[in-house]
């Protein structure tokens, strides 16, 4: 439906979906694992617990806006403030 309905958000889906698979063959195997164990960690600390790797903390909020189809418009200044704060983050 993305592809049809809101194709600006095709990149980020690919970009979700190529972490994803990145994430999956790089980490240790944690489907199985006791979750009661870690859910008082942080999610740093608990990825680091049971050996997810590669993660990359990414927000898309103006493409939330897209697929809701303006349904967050009334926030889009919040919006556009979390975005400069993800460029700046980035660019360090």
């Amino acid at each position: 439906r993305a592809t049809l309905h809101y194709p600006e958000c095709m990149t980020a889906i690919i970009e979700r979906m190529e972490r994803g698979l990145l994430i999956g063959r790089t980490s240790e195997p944690y489907f199985m694992l006791k979750y009661e164990d870690i859910l008082h960690l942080t999610p740093e600390a608990a990825r680091e617990a049971i050996g997810m790797r590669n993660v990359l903390a990414k927000d898309y909020p103006e493409l939330s806006n897209v697929i809701s189809e303006g349904a967050y418009f009334e926030e889009m200044e919040e919006v556009r403030a979390r975005a400069r704060q993800r460029e700046a983050l980035e660019a360090v």
